[in-house]
């Protein structure tokens, strides 16, 4: 090889190396910025929650918590798993959402002629 044409590779190589630099920051800087938008819609420890009820295709699931032992609210005789229905209990009480923040400037009352679907 001919001492321009290394010249040139290592430029090449040194401009691709700036463009993988760049997009990894920006990448990076829009991880950020998503996890700034998160909001919280429960903030609930699990413990502290006595009752959940499912509403699903099939019917209503409810189950209640008495003296630290989940049961089903209608039959205490069915025995749940205890560790399943603590880990649901925890992760109810902790629900957090993404915010779509021009989504909810173009909703603003103000805006309705413009729609953000």
């Amino acid at each position: 090889m001919t001492q321009k044409r290394k010249i040139g590779l290592l430029i090449i190589v040194f401009v691709a190396l700036i463009c993988i630099y760049m997009w990894v920051r920006a990448w990076n800087q829009s991880e950020q910025a998503q996890a700034n938008t998160m909001i919280r819609i429960t903030d609930t420890e699990g413990d502290k929650i006595k009752k959940i009820a499912l509403n699903i295709e099939n019917g209503e699931l409810n189950f209640e918590k008495e003296n630290g032992v989940w049961y089903d609210a209608l039959d205490h005789d069915i025995p749940l798993n205890q560790s399943i229905m603590n880990e649901i209990a925890d992760t109810v009480g902790s629900i957090s959402a993404n915010r779509n923040l021009w989504r909810d400037f173009l909703n603003f009352p103000y805006f309705t002629g413009f729609s953000a679907h």
